[in-house]
């Protein structure tokens, strides 16, 4: 059995649950997040390019919209899957996000959780969304 990082957020966007969707579900448009440089489009996914360098390749597992989203990660120093709910709240949008890292080196593994912060990285990822869910209001 493979050891993972898991990270869960839960979070409200006063928002209609259609416009947050359709935000985290295109990958065209992606210019609001810092730390992505570029995406590639796939037929069956996307690759994403860092500005710090690197790249992220996606596979879309399955969407449902405006309820749910699913794919898998592949990188050269982990694999992973990515989990989104959406649900309709109050007026606005809860949003649950479970992200799940598996690191490749046994020896990277070990001392991973004391550098790699999953949690602030998906912390970040809600910031950055609910600017540009706002400024689409």
């Amino acid at each position: 059995m493979k050891s993972y990082l898991i990270s869960t957020v839960t979070d409200f966007i006063d928002a209609p649950i259609a416009l947050v969707y359709s935000i985290v579900t295109d990958n065209s448009n992606f210019q609001w997040r810092e730390e992505v440089k570029d995406i590639e489009l796939l037929e069956e996914g996307f690759i994403e390019y860092y500005k710090a360098g690197g790249h992220t390749r996606f596979s879309n597992i399955r969407k449902i919209a405006n309820e749910y989203y699913t794919f898998t990660m592949r990188h050269k120093l982990f694999i992973g899957e990515w989990e989104g709910k959406f649900e309709s709240y109050r007026g606005g949008t809860k949003i649950y996000f479970q992200e799940k890292i598996h690191i490749k080196n046994f020896f990277l593994r070990l001392i991973a959780p004391l550098f790699w912060k999953l949690k602030r990285i998906q912390q970040n990822y809600i910031i950055a969304l609910k600017q540009e869910v706002y400024a689409n209001k």
